[in-house]
C-alpha cells in the first residue's frame, strides 16, 4: 500500500500554527462576575471581546493609513455593566 505523502507536512503546518494562535485570556484571578459566580474564562473572553469590539474606533490618518483605537475606559465600564469586577 502507498501513501501520498501528506501527513507530515500537513501535521507540521497545523503545529505551527496552534503554536502561533494566542491562548484565550483567563481573567485575572480576583476578577469575578458578581452577577454571574459561576462564569469563568469563556464567559470573560466573550463579554471582553464584545465590549471591545463595541469601543473601538477607526481613526482615518492619511491616504491609506488608519488605525483602530480602543477606548479602554469605555471598555471597563462595560465590563463592569455587565457584572465583571
Amino acid at each position: 500500500m502507498r501513501r501520498n505523502g501528506l501527513g507530515a507536512p500537513a501535521a507540521a503546518i497545523l503545529a505551527l500554527l496552534t503554536a502561533c494562535t494566542p491562548p484565550p485570556e483567563a481573567p485575572p484571578p480576583n476578577y469575578k462576575n458578581a452577577d454571574h459566580p459561576a462564569y469563568g474564562p469563556a464567559e470573560y473572553n466573550k463579554d471582553r471581546a464584545q465590549c471591545r469590539t463595541a469601543n473601538t474606533h477607526l481613526i482615518p490618518g492619511g491616504a491609506y493609513s488608519e488605525h483602530e483605537e480602543i477606548d479602554q475606559k469605555a471598555v471597563d465600564s462595560c465590563m463592569a455593566s455587565r457584572g465583571w469586577r
